[in-house]
């Protein structure tokens, strides 16, 4: 996981968050990528893959995918990441490592600015509705 302008323990709430798969196909070419997102008392707080957001490209030999997790997505908290591998077409599932990565998403930016962590209330962070 990495994250531009990172700075200290944890991930700015403020800063998008790129979680790269580096993946070892072992001749597979219709593979899905997948995550989930989970928070301390244990609430899965996002699911995605990349068969929602990709082109259903065939994966080569040694692939790499990328997940970002956009600015504002989570709440000041602990999360714990679970990534897993499978076959697209036949939904056999080759690898899965429950809460492989922990990791913490810390006040920044314009919600730093403006308010405590404390006044942030829910699963996702300040961000995830827009005004008009």
């Amino acid at each position: 996981m990495v994250q531009p302008g990172r700075e200290g323990e944890g991930f700015s709430m403020h800063r998008p968050i790129e979680i790269i798969f580096t993946i070892d196909t072992r001749g597979q070419k219709v593979l899905v990528c997948s995550v989930v997102i989970r928070n301390s008392q244990g609430v899965w707080v996002h699911h995605g893959s990349d068969e929602f957001h990709s082109d259903f490209a065939t994966y080569s030999s040694a692939s790499e995918r990328v997940c970002v997790i956009p600015p504002y997505a989570l709440n000041t908290e602990n999360y714990y990441l679970t990534p897993a591998l499978g076959n697209r077409s036949t939904g056999e599932l080759f690898e899965k490592l429950e809460d492989a990565i922990g990791f913490e998403i810390v006040l920044g930016g314009v919600a730093s600015e403006r308010t405590a962590a404390a006044a942030w209330k829910g699963v996702c962070g300040p961000g995830m509705l827009t005004w008009a």
